[in-house]
């Protein structure tokens, strides 16, 4: 058994100051000992994961995933920061990596650990709780700049993923 494997992994500049302020909200969520945290810890850790994931080799099936299937997830990670709040098909996402849908989202999940969608909503959620905590608008108003048409829909989503309402997380941060 070899115990003294580690795992290194180097940013730009420009990646270092996202990872600094990631950890930093991790931090502050985590000192705050507020109801929901731990659902917000986990947001962040993906989107933290998610950054390490595109600077790292990554193995399916045993085997190292060969560099350009890694890079075709850049553009699709590029693609989904910049059009979450639109309808995103499968199929889109599965083009811009040149891959078949079906085995676009296995080597998804393989990679991430959640489902396309999954990810898709905790990037809407992490829009959610950032617009909450900085503006006045509603909550049917930034369901609606997200991507969710239906606020209640939206709140439920919310709460799954945060462990309470947008309310009670704006209440919360305000």
């Amino acid at each position: 058994e070899d115990v003294g494997h580690s795992l290194s992994v180097r940013f730009a500049k420009k990646q270092q100051s996202i990872v600094t302020h990631i950890f930093s909200q991790m931090l502050e969520e985590y000192s705050s000992q507020s109801r929901g945290r731990e659902e917000m810890l986990r947001l962040y850790a993906a989107e933290l994961l998610t950054g390490i994931f595109r600077q790292t080799r990554i193995q399916e099936s045993g085997r190292p995933i060969p560099q350009w299937k890694v890079a075709a997830f850049n553009g699709v990670f590029d693609y989904i920061q910049q059009h979450f709040a639109e309808p995103i098909a499968l199929e889109t996402l599965a083009s811009l990596a040149t891959f078949s849908p079906s085995y676009f989202s296995r080597l998804f999940k393989a990679c991430t650990g959640i489902g396309v969608t999954e990810y898709i909503q905790q990037v809407r959620v992490h829009r959610a709780c950032e617009l909450l905590r900085e503006t006045s608008r509603s909550v049917p108003e930034i369901s609606e700049e997200i991507g969710y048409g239906d606020a209640n829909y939206f709140g439920k989503v919310f709460k799954r993923q945060i462990g309470i309402t947008p309310a009670a997380y704006r209440k919360k941060h305000r």
